[in-house]
């Protein structure tokens, strides 16, 4: 039962931590960077600090009480979504998590059950990304609804009996250096190897192959933490690991051999840290795992302020990770597969249930010369008021009835977004569409398109980038429409005040790209005024505005809850002629959509 418990509260605590992530960018402190780092450090301390406060209170099997306690706020954070319940059960959660956490190694390390609470920790991995697989690209936080509240209901039930069964033994308090390692270990899961949607961006592989690559990696991983090595080759295999994962996923096909490789490295570091590292501290949990959790919060916060550019930071958590298990004395571990083959039955019966297609009917194409265009800024996947919105923002997209679809700020999987694959989970929704991503700040962030019509080609680009933030780009198709080929673009420019400069470059290159072809639609969320220069420059260079010509020029788009300005637009070639516009009213997104039907020459 102690790997169970494990499995389940490591499954919990990557939803807790994620959505925490989520809220203070999104929610707490959306457009402010200095205030969400303030924030993100403030729970962090909170939660560091209370794991201290907690052994002070004189309450035998505290892991027990606290995961309770955990539980029941997973079940009110389902239960009560909103603007300021959805934040507050999130933070909570993840305080509580880290709280609970060092109690449970204590438990496990008294029982003399340290290496089945790491088998868990790692098992717990693998069922998150069994239960990513299995929603197309959602966690349980990502979805609402009474199915998701019982869902929480029967996973903390059995959490809590799962910790209610683990003995709470004599031995003397241990498994420091395994508290100390589990940041870092997640730190590299949620940012690299069970990243599927970065798998599938950079190494252009189906869906199916990324997943299955995965769960291989699980499979092995956990088969050879249990057959006996001696301690060269161990020590081979883990820095073997730890070098895989300098290789990132720049080398194509070739990165599912070194995730493998890494994971399997990982999994033996992992177990040795817990069950033997060194003697000198060993009965410090709480101290160790404050140290490992402070080294979580510095990796997140400089992988994602620099994204995609500290790579090197993946082989520096990874020596951090298998350090305490190099110094480790020689076990004898036990000869059980059961571990490898839980992960295996799990990740491959969610990607059997994720072959099953959606069960809504879906009309067919329109035929004749017009087309309807819809463009939509979809907000990371989370509502106007920054909750998660998947389910709403796809049923909003459907009911638009488009025959072209272009999307902004679509996810592949960012934890500072709760770790959502809208990408995956539209095009298994949808499946009437053809579909193409193209990647914008990272693989993880960019545009999307859907289209009714076959997609003969694809690809996307990288507009200028100046002074913001985050890259900007576009992705753009060829679609096989009627009365001959169309090219559809859709793009996302630089928000925000003060960068009107960028946006009129992104402008110019963005008419360049266009280049005056016929049978052209270009759609997206440009973040300028009509009367900006960003919007004067496209038109001067002889796009035309459809929403305008259809008579929504003075409609506003942006936000949804209280409607402002017009930063949406659709703009076509001339030759096109726009029939009827319209700005479709709701709260999934912080935009509202813009619906346009056109006449094709």
């Amino acid at each position: 039962m102690t790997t169970l418990a494990a499995t389940l509260g490591t499954w919990m605590g990557i939803q807790a931590v994620r959505m925490t992530l989520a809220m203070i960018i999104w929610n707490v402190a959306e457009d402010n960077t200095t205030y969400a780092g303030q924030v993100a450090a403030e729970v962090f301390i909170a939660g560091v600090v209370g794991s201290f406060l907690v052994r002070l209170v004189p309450l035998r099997r505290q892991a027990v009480w606290l995961g309770a306690l955990f539980g029941l706020i997973v079940v009110l954070r389902q239960a009560l979504p909103g603007e300021n319940a959805s934040p507050a059960f999130a933070f909570a959660s993840w305080i509580v998590w880290l709280c609970w956490l060092p109690a449970f190694i204590r438990q496990a390390g008294r029982a003399g059950l340290l290496r089945d609470a790491a088998t868990g920790i790692i098992l717990g991995v693998a069922v998150q990304v069994a239960g990513e697989i299995a929603l197309h690209g959602l966690d349980l936080e990502l979805i609402d609804g009474p199915l998701s509240v019982i869902a929480a209901l029967l996973l903390a039930a059995a959490f809590v009996a799962a910790l209610v069964s683990v003995p709470d033994g004599n031995a003397p308090p241990s498994g420091a250096w395994g508290a100390l390692v589990v940041g870092p270990y997640l730190f590299l899961e949620l940012t690299l190897l069970t990243g599927l949607g970065r798998i599938e961006v950079d190494t252009r592989l189906p869906q199916v192959v990324a997943q299955l690559a995965v769960a291989l990696a699980f499979v092995v991983a956990l088969a050879l933490a249990v057959v006996p090595i001696r301690r060269a080759v161990r020590v081979l295999i883990v820095a073997l690991g730890v070098a895989a994962l300098a290789a990132g996923t720049a080398y194509g096909a070739a990165t599912l051999a070194t995730i493998v490789l890494a994971q399997v490295g990982l999994t033996i570091g992992l177990v040795g840290s817990f069950t033997s590292g060194p003697q000198r501290l060993d009965g410090r949990v709480h101290l160790l795992s404050a140290v490992g959790w402070i080294v979580f919060f510095a990796l997140i916060f400089v992988f994602y302020s620099y994204r995609d550019r500290v790579d090197f930071l993946w082989p520096i958590a990874g020596a951090i990770v298998v350090l305490p298990s190099l110094l480790a004395r020689e076990t004898t571990p036990p000869r059980t597969l059961r571990p490898a083959l839980a992960a295996a039955a799990t990740l491959l019966g969610a990607i059997v249930i994720a072959a099953i297609p959606p069960a809504n009917a879906h009309p067919a194409a329109r035929g004749g010369g017009e087309l309807v265009v819809l463009t939509y800024n979809v907000h990371q996947g989370l509502d106007y008021w920054s909750v998660p919105s998947a389910a709403a923002l796809v049923d909003r997209i459907e009911s638009a009835n488009a025959d072209l679809v272009g999307l902004q700020e679509v996810n592949r999987g960012w934890d500072l977004s709760a770790g959502i694959d809208f990408f995956s989970y539209v095009r298994w929704r949808l499946p009437q569409y053809h579909a193409a991503y193209g990647r914008m700040d990272t693989a993880l962030f960019g545009n999307a398109i859907l289209s009714r019509y076959p997609i003969t080609d694809s690809s996307y680009g990288i507009l200028p980038h100046l002074s913001s933030a985050l890259n900007r780009g576009y992705v753009w198709a060829t679609v096989d429409a009627p009365g001959g080929p169309l090219t559809f673009v859709t793009t996302h420019f630089t928000a925000y005040e003060g960068f009107d400069v960028e946006r009129e470059a992104q402008a110019d290159a963005f008419a360049q790209f266009w280049a005056k072809r016929p049978r052209s639609i270009l759609a997206g969320d440009f973040n300028a005024h009509p009367q900006d220069v960003t919007i004067t420059r496209l038109l001067s260079s002889g796009l035309v505005d459809a929403g305008a010509a259809a008579g929504i020029g003075s409609e506003f788009t942006y936000s949804s809850g209280a409607p402002h300005e017009r930063i949406d637009y659709v703009f076509v070639s001339p030759e096109i002629r726009a029939v009827a516009a319209q700005v479709l009213a709701g709260t999934a997104s912080d935009h509202r959509p813009v619906l346009v039907t056109l006449r094709l020459p």
